[in-house]
């Protein structure tokens, strides 16, 4: 992923990669997630720090909560996110006070949202809902997903970019993909 000193391309901000299954779609996605880290090493205030949230981490029951319009999904999809990582390093704060510090951050540009979709639940039909819901509400989002699970029509009203994945793939040919 070409990064821009401050993510001010709109077609860089809304990025869709796009693969079958095994194509290498999460490799690419921890690949730009370590450049752009190590580019925050260097000059912190030139990119959003980037949140890594594999959909996988849940369970279905978890993510049906999406299907009710009411929900914030940001707010939802971010608390659970800390519920689970918190809950593994045996830390008890405030979800929600520290959920809404989270949103805000992504709200202002300060965090970007890499989102793992789960390829299992690639034709489950909540999971093009999820992220039609936070391609709208989200102002830099980088998703990996299936060909089925991605809709242009209900996601975004353009300005994006997307990434499509090559079934057979190398490291070598990812690496490149990431520079482009």
């Amino acid at each position: 992923l070409a990064l821009n000193k401050n993510w001010n391309r709109d077609d860089l901000k809304k990025v869709w990669i796009i693969g079958e299954a095994g194509s290498g779609k999460t490799a690419v996605m921890t690949m730009a997630y370590c450049a752009i880290t190590e580019k925050l090493d260097k000059n912190f205030s030139l990119y959003p720090v980037p949140l890594f949230i594999q959909l996988r981490e849940f369970n279905v029951k978890e993510l049906k909560i999406f299907q009710d319009d009411s929900v914030d999904s940001l707010k939802t999809l971010v608390t659970l996110w800390l519920i689970k990582r918190l809950k593994e390093m045996a830390i008890k704060l405030e979800f929600n006070s520290l959920a809404d510090r989270i949103v805000d951050n992504i709200q202002k540009n300060k965090i970007a949202l890499f989102l793992d979709t789960v390829d299992e639940f690639a034709n489950i039909p909540f999971q093009e809902k999820i992220l039609a819901k936070l391609f709208l509400s989200v102002p830099i989002i980088v998703a990996a997903t299936r060909p089925e699970a991605y809709n242009p029509e209900t996601t975004v009203d353009g300005g994006y970019t997307v990434i499509r994945i090559p079934t057979l793939w190398s490291i070598e040919s990812l690496n490149e993909l990431v520079k482009s």
